[in-house]
């Protein structure tokens, strides 16, 4: 059954070449004569071996310390509890779990201070020592 839209029969190709059946007959003849050899998989001896030229280093991305992680992760908790102050406050109620973390406040801003506090502490020794 044709399945042009004028339900004719389309014309052989005047050129000669292969259709789609051909060609994979051609395919699977090429598969079949191909020997062990060429379908293994081998490696590059090491004298074939070619050392790539590198332009640029990449960047190494350095770890923040300690303390500064845990101030940010501080900072990110005070931005939730915030957000969650927001929700309350339009009249949506929270669920347990957020009531929980909007209770943990006054732990988190004391943490907070502490860090803050240790951190200009340490500033303050480092420019004693100098």
């Amino acid at each position: 059954m044709p399945s042009t839209t004028t339900k004719k029969m389309r014309t052989k190709r005047p050129d000669t070449r292969p259709n789609a059946n051909e060609r994979r007959k051609i395919g699977k003849k090429m598969e079949a004569q191909k020997a062990i050899q060429d379908l293994r998989v081998t490696r590059k001896r090491k004298s074939e071996h070619v050392e790539r030229v590198v332009e640029r280093a990449p960047e190494v991305k350095q770890s923040l310390p300690e303390n500064e992680k845990i101030l940010r992760a501080l900072r990110k908790k005070m931005r939730k509890i915030n957000n969650l102050i927001e929700i309350q406050n339009a009249g949506t109620e929270l669920d347990d779990q957020q009531l929980a973390l909007v209770g943990s406040l006054d732990e988190i801003v004391e943490k907070m201070e502490d860090f803050m506090n240790a951190e200009l502490e340490d500033k303050d020794d480092e420019g004693d020592s100098d």
